[in-house]
């Protein structure tokens, strides 16, 4: 099957070619320079082409060079793969657990078959078995993973496994075979395991490349659905969203409640304090917003100090306490930045019923907003357009 044409050196050739151009091409992308881990991903394609290289050289190079160093810097470039995938992840598994303490026991039986007593046989099952485990750990770790980035890597950790799976085949075929005197020319099943490792190469930079994008798209999109300042979701997702719920309103008999919030006097923070305090005002505030908000609604920044926040399932009674719990823990709040002040927000409730738009639905909480914030500031007001509800809450303002 495989002729003078394409033997064990010219498949060595072959994988370590193709290992250095994805590690070129790994090394000068910049597109995607900005993700953690491309560069142990290249550093690891340069480490499997040199290892391939100096096993090429066999009769050319010291035999030392052949065998102990290629075993090793062939296997550092399968492993370096996890160090590249911890980083990408974000560092979601320790550093310890990296598989590199595998080159140890490969330096003590590859130099103990080639100095001691030489064995190309042997030699082959001590590599053989410990890129197997290399491999295998780093499809366990991919697989385990809960990293955010952990569902765009599962297509990696498919490649490593049945790598991995090769490497076990080959490990049990070379186990069995007879006495193998030059690797050059060694038998079928290690030129398969050659071209296979040309197939891993390629899968793997793609699986990763393919990772890449799916991140870069996925961020993009969160980009484009939140608040750059406060990691809210902006208008544009909370009017989407609040169509839907206005949709189960009409169709399904659901309750559905809103809130407008606007900071007090927020223009007379940024006039005495700068924007830059202003800007840490307004995360707090979201982040107290978000704490007692349930988990069934959600908050939105809809303009410079105003929020939008949509109740699910939430009467108009249920929907004012829950705006008293959010007044409340703003203004017992201790802001370190302005020092000494106490920052309060205005409140504006309505509730959908079965005739409701959602512009309808956020033009009455905003009514009832303009009317707090006229009352006095640091109160809440719930909309009077429904005979069944309140005319208002009021509170007293905080000065």
């Amino acid at each position: 099957m495989f002729g003078p044409e394409l033997d064990i050196r010219t498949l060595l050739t072959m994988v370590g070619t193709v290992s250095l151009i994805n590690a070129a091409w790994l090394r000068w992308n910049r597109q995607y320079a900005e993700f953690a881990g491309l560069g142990f991903f290249a550093a690891a394609n340069a480490a499997l082409a040199f290892g391939m290289y100096l096993v090429s050289m066999r009769g050319q190079l010291p035999e030392l060079a052949t065998t102990v160093v290629a075993n090793l810097v062939t296997l550092c470039g399968l492993l370096l793969n996890h160090e590249g995938l911890r980083r990408f992840a974000g560092g979601a598994w320790p550093v310890w657990r990296s598989p590199l303490w595998l080159l140890l026991p490969l330096a003590v039986g590859s130099a103990w078959f080639t100095v001691i007593d030489p064995s190309v046989h042997d030699r082959i099952l001590v590599f053989t078995g410990c890129a197997a485990l290399g491999c295998g750990w780093i499809a366990v770790e991919l697989a385990r993973s809960r990293a955010a980035v952990a569902p765009y890597l599962q297509p990696a950790a498919w490649v490593f496994g049945s790598f991995a799976l090769l490497l076990a085949l080959r490990w049990s075929f070379t186990a069995v075979e007879g006495p193998l005197d030059d690797f050059m020319k060694a038998g079928r099943i290690h030129a398969l395991m050659l071209i296979a490792y040309i197939g891993f190469i390629l899968f793997k930079d793609l699986a990763l490349f393919d990772a890449t994008v799916a991140r870069v798209v996925a961020e993009s999109q969160r980009l484009a659905d939140t608040d750059s300042l406060t990691g809210l979701v902006n208008r544009r997702v909370a009017l989407a969203r609040g169509a839907r719920l206005i949709d189960d309103t009409r169709q399904r008999g659901r309750l559905l409640s809103a809130m407008m919030i606007d900071v007090d006097r927020f223009k007379s923070i940024n006039d005495r304090h700068g924007h830059a305090v202003g800007d840490v005002v307004l995360v707090r505030i979201s982040a107290i917003l978000g704490a007692v908000l349930p988990a069934t609604g959600f908050v939105a920044r809809v303009g410079g100090e105003e929020f939008l926040v949509l109740l699910p399932d939430t009467s108009i009674s249920e929907a004012a306490a829950l705006a008293e719990r959010m007044r409340q823990a703003l203004i017992t709040h201790v802001w370190p930045d302005p020092p000494g002040e106490q920052q309060s927000a205005s409140f504006g409730v309505a509730a959908a019923d079965a005739d409701s738009t959602l512009d309808e639905l956020i033009l009455r909480a905003d009514r009832a907003l303009l009317v707090a914030k006229s009352s006095g500031r640091d109160r809440i007001v719930v909309d009077p357009g429904r005979p069944d509800h309140a005319t208002g809450i009021a509170r007293p303002s905080a000065g």
